[in-house]
């Protein structure tokens, strides 16, 4: 008699900065690692680290998990954000701006909401607001976004609006990519967010 199987969450897992800066994960390899691991229905999307599976434990059993074998099997010092799918399907649905063929929407993924509140007061400018008034914290300065940029905090993310081709150019943009490695979010496109949650 088979012994009955131990009931999973589905989670969403995003590595941060693999296949850039010489860390290299391929996506089929990730699968098969978070499978000897216990993941189970292990699905990536795009080569930037976004993966969804079924587990038997809670999240932060499976941050641990998760970063100390991909550490041993790829040689780095992984970093992995965990959300259930609930969860982030809920954060999408509460995206405050809606599709625009002249933007791309993202979601910045913090470790926890004093990281993300920081993130903004790294933006002070003088002048006056620019942006929607902030869920949980304050409205971005005037001066610090392009023109039709938005940034809302929202607990531990923030979500983002940035017109097209404009990404790089936002000092919003360049801001997430300095300080320390381990405590730098990880932004992913809204559309990434949707196809894994479909």
């Amino acid at each position: 008699m088979n012994s009955p199987q131990p009931a999973t969450t589905r989670f969403a897992l995003f590595l941060r900065g693999i296949n850039v800066g010489g860390v290299k994960v391929p996506m089929a390899q990730l699968r098969e690692v978070l499978t000897q691991m216990g993941g189970s229905s292990v699905r990536s999307w795009l080569a930037s680290g976004n993966v969804a599976l079924d587990w038997p434990g809670d999240a932060p059993g499976l941050q641990r998990a998760a970063e100390a074998v991909l550490g041993e099997r790829f040689g780095y010092r992984a970093r992995v954000l965990v959300r259930r799918v609930d969860e982030l399907a809920a954060i999408i649905a509460a995206c405050p701006w809606a599709p625009d063929d002249g933007f791309h929407r993202y979601v910045v993924l913090f470790d926890d909401a004093d990281d993300a509140a920081r993130a903004l007061a790294g933006l002070a400018s003088p002048g006056g607001s620019a942006g929607d008034p902030g869920r949980d914290g304050p409205v971005v300065p005037a001066g610090a976004l392009l023109a039709g940029e938005r940034v809302q905090l929202h607990g531990d993310l923030i979500y983002w609006r940035c017109p097209k081709g404009r990404t790089t150019d936002s000092a919003f943009g360049k801001q997430q990519n300095r300080g320390p490695a381990v405590r730098r979010p990880t932004v992913r496109n809204l559309q990434t967010l949707q196809r894994m949650v479909g």
